[in-house]
């Protein structure tokens, strides 16, 4: 055989997808290793006589493919995690950087218990934080009057709950902070709706009195 054709074969075989590659690894792998019973079982003994350095090689084929494609999945889980600690750690620093209006509007987001908030589309503390990813704009619906929402990313919120003296400095608000978190988790808190907000039903005083 040519040198040239039997790499051309080899690199062909090596282009096997996970599947096939772990079908002949279990089928190889049986042939070279199994009991001499179940070699027996299969009538494979005589014929096994004559191809076993082929098996071999199909093993070691489909073995390598296999270790090939498993070292390459963990180099890109480890990349995609480490690129993940990274982003996160530059953002984190990002939150020790914060100016004091930028600081304020965080600070609703933990004062309020909520992660969703309405700013106005000519608010640049809001595009900024979004700029930088610390919130998004969770919604394309909304005006100039009432604004569009903005939400806070999921690990800001965590870091933040945890770090809150990063947002908020005075020692009342945080008190504050504290007792309103409390309360909502004891009251099972619902996003949209702040249990300390809720008040009785204004009476309307132009509501005549039914007899």
């Amino acid at each position: 055989m040519d040198v040239s054709a039997g790499l051309a074969k080899l690199f062909d075989a090596l282009k096997l997808s996970t599947v096939p590659a772990t079908a002949g690894a279990v089928l190889t792998g049986t042939l070279l290793f199994g009991p001499t019973w179940l070699i027996d079982a299969l009538g494979m003994t005589e014929t096994l006589k004559g191809i076993r350095p082929w098996v071999g090689l199909g093993f070691l084929l489909c073995a390598a493919v296999l270790l090939t494609r498993a070292s390459v999945a963990a180099g890109g889980w480890v990349r995609k995690r480490w690129t993940w600690w990274a982003n996160e750690r530059n953002l984190r620093k990002r939150l020790n950087r914060l100016a004091p209006d930028e600081k304020e509007t965080l600070s609703r987001f933990l004062l309020e218990r909520r992660k969703c908030l309405k700013f106005p589309m000519d608010d640049g503390v809001s595009q900024g934080l979004a700029a930088s990813t610390i919130l998004f704009r969770s919604s394309t619906v909304g005006d100039m009057l009432t604004g569009f929402d903005f939400s806070i990313q999921p690990w800001a919120w965590q870091y933040l709950n945890k770090h809150p003296e990063l947002v908020i400095s005075d020692p009342r608000k945080l008190a504050l902070l504290i007792e309103r978190t409390a309360m909502a988790d004891a009251v099972g808190f619902e996003e949209g709706r702040a249990p300390w907000e809720d008040q009785p039903p204004a009476r309307d005083p132009f509501r005549r009195r039914m007899r």
